[in-house]
């Protein structure tokens, strides 16, 4: 990031004293930096919020697990990751508070997090995020992004 900054005021000084010497090029150069930096920096910003996604499926995916631990199952499609927050009828064991603590989990673009059990593929369940346009399917960063089990 300190590089990143550091390239950034060396094109803000470059671009300034271009300015002051010749306006007309100055817009051009302005144009085409912006061009360079932007897509750069919000590039980074996806990159960041598909880890942080990652991440948050990560942890809900070793709740899920401590659950199952407690319970000898994963919670119904229809309990949802509510049962991580709220007893549900038939849970053996929970623990005071709940497994999540503050909330429900939101994927990197604040979106809610999507669970279905049992799962696609044989798995128990299946863990996911709809990626940043909050639509199932899609390509790059709108693409689904799913728990790793």
């Amino acid at each position: 990031m300190k590089k990143l900054q550091k390239y950034l005021s060396v094109l803000l000084l470059a671009s300034t004293s271009l300015l002051t010497t010749t306006p007309s090029y100055a817009l051009s150069l302005g144009d085409l930096l912006m061009g360079m930096v932007v897509p750069k920096i919000m590039g980074q910003s996806d990159e960041a919020r598909v880890k942080t996604t990652e991440t948050v499926l990560a942890n809900v995916s070793n709740i899920l697990d401590l659950y199952k631990l407690d319970n000898f199952r994963y919670p119904t499609t229809g309990q949802g990751l509510d049962a991580l927050i709220t007893p549900v009828a038939d849970a053996k064991n929970f623990p005071e508070g709940g497994y999540l603590k503050g909330g429900y989990p939101k994927d990197g673009w604040q979106n809610e997090l999507q669970y279905v059990s049992p799962g696609t593929e044989g798995r128990p369940y299946d863990l996911f995020s709809l990626g940043a346009d909050g639509e199932q399917g899609g390509e790059g960063i709108d693409a689904d992004i799913y728990a790793k089990l």
